[in-house]
């Protein structure tokens, strides 16, 4: 980034810290600038996202182009063409953006295989937290003889604190 946009940050910091204000603050800035002077400004910030975007886009196109170039042999085998749809299919990768399955290295694997599983994680810990709760409902209202919640909040005014907290019925952290 340039010294004038940085500089201009470091003058609204004493003001706010709050990163979508500070972004907000400078594209008001500048898109308030003359065009040649805020194409100067932009220039070395969009330059190297644009370069990523189409080295990505050029990474897939050929990895597409191999696997559906016309003048690419057909196997006839089922496996051979599936193979070859899932070499030219993309996977999101951290940190990578969507990358062809056929380009992906042991890293991108590992990386992906760790977002998988943490992913996974959340949301087997989001499904026991929400059984939990259904079951701590089924037994306060078997306990007050009662057939809905709604007719538990007539009787005693506000829901048991647990079922509201956000981590009820999760486990206990190990």
């Amino acid at each position: 980034m340039n010294d004038i946009l940085t500089d201009l940050l470091a003058s609204w910091r004493e003001e706010t810290t709050d990163t979508s204000d500070l972004t907000n603050r400078l594209l008001d800035t500048v898109l308030g600038m003359k065009a040649d002077t805020a194409r100067e400004l932009l220039y070395p910030v969009i330059l190297p996202w644009v370069r990523k975007a189409e080295s990505d886009r050029a990474r897939v196109l050929k990895a597409e182009q191999r696997v559906f170039d016309r003048g690419a042999a057909r196997h006839g085998n089922p496996a051979q063409e599936a193979m070859r749809r899932l070499l030219a299919s993309t996977v999101y990768v951290e940190g990578q953006g969507t990358v062809p399955w056929g380009e992906m290295t042991p890293e991108y694997h590992a990386i992906r295989v760790n977002f998988l599983q943490r992913t996974m994680d959340a949301y087997v810990t989001g499904v026991k937290a929400t059984i939990a709760r259904h079951e701590a409902v089924i037994r306060l209202l078997a306990d007050n003889g009662l057939a809905t919640m709604n007719a538990y909040v007539e009787r005693f005014g506000e829901l048991p604190g647990d079922l509201l907290e956000e981590d009820a019925g999760q486990p206990a952290p190990a």
